[in-house]
């Protein structure tokens, strides 16, 4: 169960923060189930019609004081704030996948909403249309965005320079005796007595 959150409303386009039981959000039937009932459902048996009163494609969180406003009424009474010629295709989609009928005067409404404010367009809208949104609770942590910059690579540490003496003549010249062992440039072939020191004389 969510512990609190934020909605934004389908009917309104405002974004509410709720905690549960604060009652601030409720769940309202697109197609009403008294609609429903008066339309068709009175003869379904019992299991279909728990079916419709809990099928995601007819239900909508919205805001408490919305949901009571709206009530039982069909688009013919009742339109949300926004997106209305949306929401009158998505309830004669959720009537036409449950075979529910409309009157005359509904159906005179709404034909005259699609060709004056829908551009006369009515689309059937399929369950697939419909995934249940991913629940969100306030204060979840954000995923850090993944750095597009590469390290720079550390410069690599320049060796030093091989010191190579041919004899310690050349030592000698480069100042560098006497030359001892570990020294750049020392060579067994310049330590004669092998003591770790050459070129000394």
């Amino acid at each position: 169960m969510l512990a609190s959150g934020l909605l934004k409303s389908e009917y309104t386009g405002k974004t509410v923060e709720f905690t549960s039981g604060d009652d601030v959000i409720q769940i309202d039937h697109v197609v009403s189930l008294a609609e429903a009932w008066r339309t068709g459902a009175s003869s379904w048996d019992q299991a279909k019609r728990e079916r419709f009163a809990n099928d995601p494609f007819n239900l909508e969180a919205v805001e408490a004081a919305v949901n009571q406003a709206k009530g039982d009424e069909p688009p013919i009474y009742w339109l949300p704030d926004i997106e209305q010629c949306h929401f009158i295709n998505r309830y004669i989609s959720i009537k036409h996948l449950y075979w529910l009928g409309i009157t005359t005067d509904e159906k005179d409404w709404m034909l005259r909403e699609w060709a004056n404010d829908c551009d006369g367009t009515l689309k059937v809208y399929q369950r697939a249309d419909y995934k249940t949104p991913k629940a969100r609770p306030i204060g979840e942590p954000k995923p850090k965005p993944k750095s597009s910059t590469r390290p720079e690579p550390e410069p690599e540490r320049s060796k030093p320079p091989s010191v190579h003496y041919e004899n310690c003549t050349a030592v000698r010249k480069a100042g560098k005796a006497p030359i001892r062992r570990g020294d750049p440039g020392y060579g067994s072939h310049l330590d004669g007595d092998d003591d770790g020191v050459a070129c000394e004389t």
